[in-house]
């Protein structure tokens, strides 16, 4: 009888121990497809916008410095190189954005967009507004995509920052 009562025991504690186990599991979460999109989208504007650009002038070190840079001094030459923010910006997020050579997912469609927030519109001229955009502008057309954005600037002089992330 002992030995019929101490295989039951073992049998119970095996149950329970399913038991907890299944109940722990229902309390973890999967990441949800949209979820992961945000996700990465958040982080690489945030990689991009940290990137250095190899330029040591403080204007235009850092991609985000850039960007800024192009809408404030849109004539400003980076350092020695000859070369405008707007152009080192560019050059930076074009090469980051590389299917080829970069860490971007190829399964991804990537376009980048900076706009002045608030009243202030920075001009070339009377009529001709600066702009700055790089990556695949067929991700707009995209029913499904995905949006992070980022504020640079100071004052009343601030640009927003938007990636847009669709799947190709």
């Amino acid at each position: 009888m002992k030995g019929q009562s101490g295989f039951v025991m073992i049998f119970l504690l095996v149950i329970l121990v399913m038991f907890i186990f299944v109940f722990m599991l229902s309390f973890v979460g999967t990441v949800r497809n949209t979820e992961y999109t945000q996700f990465y989208t958040t982080n690489l504007l945030i990689s991009i916008m940290r990137a250095d650009t190899g330029e040591t002038d403080p204007s235009c070190r850092y991609v985000a410095d850039a960007i800024y840079c192009s809408f404030i001094s849109p004539s400003y030459i980076c350092g020695t190189t000859g070369v405008t923010c707007g152009e080192i910006a560019r050059n930076t997020i074009d090469n980051y954005l590389d299917y080829d050579t970069s860490i971007v997912k190829k399964s991804f469609k990537h376009y980048l967009i900076a706009e002045p927030e608030g009243s202030w519109n920075p001009v070339y001229s009377i009529g001709n507004p600066i702009t700055f955009s790089a990556g695949d502008i067929s991700v707009m057309d995209e029913r499904r995509k995905t949006a992070a954005n980022e504020f640079v600037g100071s004052g009343l002089q601030i640009l927003n920052l938007r990636l847009f992330v669709a799947e190709s």
